[in-house]
């Protein structure tokens, strides 16, 4: 896999210790849901469990870029549907992604 180095980057700055794996409070730290407020903490030990191979509790570098595809593969798909920029899916907006999958 091509490894990009903004995710190195990212992966660096999110792991804080300096352990080479980050772990749930490490990326709760990190993430933000637009509206300032910590990520529910059971929703970070979610997606660090989808993608956590080696079942240690934390990701590696590798399973981390899988976790940020995840994430930007998500993002592009809000943002796509979000079609009048709004940060919001309205209904008509969800009218057309649903019909559309």
């Amino acid at each position: 896999a091509v490894v990009s180095t903004q995710s190195t980057g990212v992966f660096d700055s999110v792991d804080k210790d300096r352990s080479g794996y980050i772990s749930v409070n490490e990326l709760q730290a990190a993430l933000s849901n637009g509206t300032w407020q910590p990520f529910n903490p059971e929703t970070v030990r979610l997606m660090i469990s989808m993608f956590d191979r080696d079942g240690n509790g934390t990701i590696n570098f590798q399973e981390f870029g899988e976790l940020w595809k995840y994430i930007n593969d998500w993002q592009n798909t809000f943002r796509y549907y979000d079609r009048d920029n709004s940060g919001s899916i309205d209904q008509a907006e969800l009218q057309t992604a649903i019909t559309s999958f």
